[in-house]
């Protein structure tokens, strides 16, 4: 079996750390090593993760000196796994007792896969409590495969337009082969929050295939320091404030041009060229997909007659695929 490692970032969530690591241990299929970075908390975070764990061989805590930011934990946890495959977790949500379990078969079944994010239900329970135990020979019921989806590669796509394709950090997971293209990753002060963008956006453009799992496997905390639950507020207050707005976009222009540089994008206007390969690489295209590259396309600066032969070979493509 694969062998797997759960990466937990930790900023001050003494009161929550004790239980999203428990959910993390209490698998139904268990993690072979499970990795917590703590950025330098000043709360009770460090102390409680070293009297509950401090003779758990699976359990490995990595105490930083001072707070970098969420991208420096997941560079730190990433260079210290051995894991083939890596998953997130932030240190106040929680997994379900089949999170791994479920995913397992997706990577199993599908080697093709190296990217995937599932769904999360949110709760406000700001007051922590036990989590329920479930015997390791208790397996999942559910028909995991009739919630997969291949959204295949989407590089060109996140390229010109920045589509974000993934979810939040506790959602997320990833093969080793991927996570090595994206992390370690530099521009540290950009990513003190929100670090997922690092994952996700970059998973797209280093052509990770994506897949989407469509199941609410983990629980996702909503208090008033989540930055992912209050994006539209905080979207709302950056709209305000030009300087931050302003900062965060030149983080994403560093992000992109990152990559771009790695992954040798010199011309953009010349990958437009090569949509058609990859809307194929979606086994099931919907309407969705096919809006957004056709509006892509489109808007290109290519000659009519190859927009027309592309978007010919995209609607055969689709009307094949729905036989």
């Amino acid at each position: 079996m694969i062998k797997t490692t759960c990466l937990i970032n930790n900023f001050n969530y003494g009161n929550f750390i004790i239980e999203a690591v428990e959910s993390v241990l209490q698998q139904t299929v268990q993690f072979d090593e499970v990795i917590i970075v703590d950025d330098g908390s000043t709360d009770n975070s460090v102390q409680n993760i070293q009297e509950k764990y401090a003779d758990n061989s699976q359990v490995k805590l990595i105490i930083k000196d001072k707070n970098e930011g969420q991208l420096s934990s997941f560079n730190l946890g990433y260079l210290a796994s051995s894991g083939e495959l890596i998953c997130f977790l932030d240190s106040d949500d929680k997994y379900q007792p089949n999170y791994l379990e479920s995913i397992i078969k997706v990577y199993d079944l599908y080697p093709e896969c190296d990217f995937l994010y599932c769904e999360y239900e949110k709760f406000k329970d700001l007051v922590p409590s036990p989590s329920d135990k479930i015997p390791p020979s208790q397996k999942s019921q559910i028909d995991v495969l009739k919630y997969v989806r291949n959204l295949g590669c989407s590089a060109i796509l996140t390229l010109h337009t920045k589509r974000y394709l993934g979810s939040a950090t506790s959602t997320l997971s990833m093969r080793r082969k991927t996570a090595e293209k994206i992390l370690p990753f530099p521009y540290l002060d950009d990513w003190k929050i929100r670090a997922d963008d690092c994952l996700v956006y970059g998973a797209s453009l280093v052509e990770a295939v994506k897949f989407r799992l469509s199941l609410k496997l983990v629980k996702y905390r909503i208090h008033t320091r989540n930055n992912f639950a209050n994006k539209t507020k905080q979207d709302a207050k950056e709209r305000k404030e030009i300087l931050v707005q302003y900062r965060r976009t030149l983080a994403l222009n560093r992000l992109f041009n990152f990559f771009s540089q790695q992954m040798n994008y010199h011309n953009k206007s010349e990958l437009i060229s090569l949509i058609p390969f990859e809307f194929k690489t979606i086994p099931q295209p919907d309407s969705k997909d096919f809006q957004k590259y056709f509006h892509l396309l489109w808007n290109s600066n290519l000659k009519i007659s190859v927009k027309i032969n592309i978007s010919s070979i995209m609607i055969k493509y689709m009307f094949l695929t729905r036989k």
